[in-house]
């Protein structure tokens, strides 16, 4: 075996490597937050380059190098009011609303996290639903049986429907202009006209209904029943029940995957995430992931589905195209549900028994724990004058994994390298040996 020369590694300014990985996030017993090693948060948009080059290898050797994201999301916490549950963004303000049990809705500027105001509503309120086309926003409240339309322009209540016993969720369809209201207690679906705020329909479901997902695609709309196990499917050009899928146990969600055309719902009591194709409810996928799961959340900028893990204290992180768990990071205790913000990708997370919302990849940076990210594979062929792989990709970390040919092995084949933007390239040199 000959002499191995050291692995030149050139950075440009403002361009990190690191060899190791930073810790996990640890939960401070002194306030029930995670806390750890300084994050990073979500990465901007424009590209930048990372160039591997060899050295050591002969003509015609085959090399290839992996190169997977690494995320440390930013935690930081706001305190919109005890038991935030639904949460809505408005990108015409643009606003986040956060509807939060003391009967109010807190209402957050989105690039700095504060509450501006808190908007008076009904009893209990849970979920949130816009209509764009007219600004109007619909918050169910479950306690006094009604739902609240906000202005959202004013952020002041223009109106109070009555619908059926305790509403808890709610969707709206953009091609009826119709809102449907879930209704828990009552078991129904209150059909409601947007314009006129006249009742057009009374749908049956199932027992202990919760919450509402809406395909536009193939105009469905799904409501999870909790007491009696099952979906019911209504189709919104008939307003009719046109299928109850039943399962072996508890559902909750469910949220809706445009992208990639699937439905994700929560198997609570066995901790598990079920992939469902949409349009003949066949389970595609059941996916493992930590102690009671609660309302699904499909997060469209990047394209993962999260799921908060109520009494693991966590959420998983999975990855739509092989609906396999790819990352966790620490929330807060009993968390239950999610929303995001898209002026600046920030995902909330809210608890049951809290008045904060935890932001990740936003918000004060106290922490974080690393998620791996699986990304692509580049192979290269060396030629005369050596060979590279170049990856170009979104500023953020990353960690790499050299695969040498036979009858080769590269010194330092694993590490992990920052990218700042397109005016901060990163070169790698890595050195093979025999």
């Amino acid at each position: 075996m000959r002499a191995l020369g050291v692995i030149a590694i050139a950075l440009s300014v403002a361009a990190l490597v690191v060899g190791a990985s930073l810790a996990a996030a640890e939960m401070s017993a002194a306030s029930g937050h995670p806390a750890g090693a300084p994050p990073v948060g979500r990465p901007h948009p424009h590209g930048g380059d990372v160039r591997f080059t060899e050295q050591g290898l002969p003509n015609l050797a085959t090399w290839s190098v992996t190169l997977n994201a690494t995320e440390f999301p930013s935690l930081g916490y706001v305190d919109v009011g005890n038991a935030p549950t639904g949460i809505l963004y408005d990108p015409t303000g643009p606003r986040t609303f956060v509807a939060v049990a003391n009967g109010s809705v807190a209402v957050l500027d989105p690039y700095t996290n504060h509450v501006l105001s808190w908007i008076p509503v009904g009893v209990d309120p849970r979920w949130l639903a816009l209509d764009p086309a007219n600004g109007s926003l619909y918050v169910t409240n479950t306690g006094s049986g009604n739902v609240s339309v906000i202005n959202g322009t004013s952020d002041r209540v223009v109106g109070t429907i009555a619908v059926g016993e305790g509403p808890i969720g709610v969707a709206y369809d953009a091609a009826n202009g119709y809102v449907y209201v879930v209704n828990s207690e009552s078991n129904n679906v209150t059909v409601v006209n947007s314009t006129s705020g006249a009742i057009v329909a009374w749908i049956p479901v199932g027992a202990y209904p919760r919450n509402v997902a809406f395909d536009p695609v193939n105009d469905l709309l799904f409501v999870a029943n909790y007491d009696s196990d099952s979906m019911t499917v209504i189709n919104t050009t008939s307003n009719a029940v046109v299928a109850t899928d039943n399962f072996s146990t508890t559902v909750i969600g469910p949220a809706y995957d445009a992208a990639n055309q699937l439905l994700y719902l929560a198997e609570d009591s066995v901790g598990a995430i079920l992939a469902i194709q949409p349009i003949n409810g066949t389970v595609v996928a059941t996916i493992p992931v930590g102690a009671s799961p609660q309302h699904p959340f499909v997060d469209p900028l990047n394209g993962y589905v999260y799921a908060a893990n109520e009494f693991t204290n966590n959420v998983s992180v999975i990855d739509p195209s092989s609906n396999t768990v790819v990352g966790t990071f620490p929330s807060l205790a009993e968390a239950g549900t999610m929303g995001l913000d898209l002026a600046t990708g920030t995902l909330y997370v809210a608890s049951w028994t809290s008045s904060d919302l935890l932001l990740v990849n936003g918000g004060a940076p106290l922490g974080g724990s690393e998620i791996t990210l699986p990304g692509p594979t580049q192979t290269d062929t060396v030629a005369n004058g050596g060979g590279a792989i170049l990856f170009n990709v979104t500023p953020g970390n990353y960690s790499y994994s050299v695969d040498a040919p036979a009858g080769f092995a590269a010194w330092l084949p694993t590490g992990t390298v920052g990218v700042i933007g397109p005016a901060s390239p990163v070169e790698i040199e890595i050195a093979f040996f025999s």
